[in-house]
């Protein structure tokens, strides 16, 4: 009997949650016998692109310009020839885009369409949710990574029963905390390299984002120069670093250097490794506009770090009361909240903790991948 295969669509593999969400679904089916392929639209040599390739995920490029060319015979050809040379069993879209290809890619190939919705707010709107309310018969099921995102898709027309709440998963046994000689030797190495310096007694408060505008990084520098000069007992200073890669790096850079802030606040962009990084830090600071349930917490919080995290999406249904979550729209409760946390080292050390049982707990991505399976499973039995 041959394994199973899954055809996952998405509009890019640029680097970003919904693309890391990708790749640990395509290892997690590989580990569980599955065939996974990618069929994307842009991203061709990003991080994520060159991580799946070694992986052995086979990569599968369909350029268009615009949706409007699904109309095109000549494209519609294109894509049945790429979508049945890989035969798949099911299809798996992911973001606006990767969805409507996913509709017709299912059309074209009679395969069952499962899709994910990793956000709510930001991806449907306008005539994008007019367009998808028209089409959502074509659909089996749709995966919401958190309540929000489900009310959503149930408002466009989905009934509850193919609708399935499954929030995003972290590789506990890969993203976990280090022992104090592994810590000690990582974070001199680390900051060197990201600050040129290295504060034994220092503290560092990270975040892991895409450098784009829905994460408003322009709020945790605004924390960060808050931050600075107060005193935490013990510390001999307070350094921030933002871990990512974006659209908006040029105007976070500016935003630093005119604020002085060029020696403590750091932007060394996208790291291949993040689970080598998450742990160095000593708290993480999420301060997004929007989320679904982001994964960087998620794996923050598989490394044993306290959180805080603004009030978006999922954020706080997944700390589960540990940590602290915060009003977006007070800039200033959010540096009394994180300086509140770093004065109280022996809750930042309990909340640590908590979270990382949690996310071993709730989030392992072992438990994540049978619930994908299952919703798989549902849409080949209907």
């Amino acid at each position: 009997m041959r394994p199973e295969r899954i055809l996952v669509v998405t509009s890019s593999l640029r680097v970003g949650g919904a693309e890391m969400h990708i790749l640990d679904l395509c290892r997690f089916l590989v580990s569980r016998g599955k065939v996974p392929a990618v069929l994307h639209l842009s991203g061709s040599g990003s991080v994520v692109a060159e991580r799946l390739s070694r992986e052995g995920v086979e990569l599968l490029l369909f350029e268009i310009s615009s949706l409007r060319q699904l109309l095109f015979p000549s494209t519609l050809a294109r894509l049945k020839r790429v979508v049945n040379g890989f035969s798949p069993d099911i299809i798996h879209a992911h973001l606006y885009h990767g969805e409507i290809v996913g509709v017709v890619a299912s059309i074209l190939s009679r395969v069952p369409l499962v899709a994910t919705r990793h956000s709510s707010g930001r991806e449907f709107n306008g005539s994008r949710r007019s367009i998808v309310r028209l089409l959502k018969s074509l659909y089996r099921l749709v995966i919401a990574v958190s309540d929000e995102a489900g009310e959503e898709a149930k408002k466009m027309g989905f009934p509850a029963s193919r609708v399935s709440v499954i929030p995003n998963g972290v590789d506990t046994s890969r993203f976990r905390p280090l022992s104090e000689v592994e810590r000690i030797a990582g974070r001199r190495e680390w900051e060197e390299r990201v600050f040129d310096s290295y504060e034994p007694d220092g503290v560092i408060i990270g975040t892991l984002a895409g450098l784009k505008k829905v994460k408003n990084h322009s709020l945790f520098i605004e924390m960060a120069v808050e931050l600075r000069s107060r005193t935490v007992p013990g510390s001999t200073g307070i350094r921030f670093v933002i871990v990512g890669e974006g659209p908006e790096r040029v105007f976070l850079e500016g935003k630093v250097a005119e604020a002085g802030a060029g020696s403590w606040v750091a932007l060394p962009g996208v790291e291949e490794h993040p689970e080598d990084v998450l742990p160095l830090m000593d708290l993480f600071v999420l301060t997004s506009d929007a989320e679904g349930v982001p994964l960087a917490v998620l794996e923050a919080m598989s490394c044993g770090l306290p959180c805080v995290v603004t009030d978006v999406g999922g954020t706080a249904e997944i700390l589960g009361g540990s940590g602290m979550v915060v009003n977006r729209h007070d800039p200033g409760l959010l540096a009394e909240s994180v300086f509140t946390m770093l004065a109280d080292p022996e809750r930042m050390r309990a909340d640590g903790l908590a979270l990382r049982d949690r996310a071993v707990t709730d989030y392992d991505i072992g438990v994540w991948g049978e619930h994908i399976l299952k919703v798989y499973r549902d849409s080949l039995s209907r």
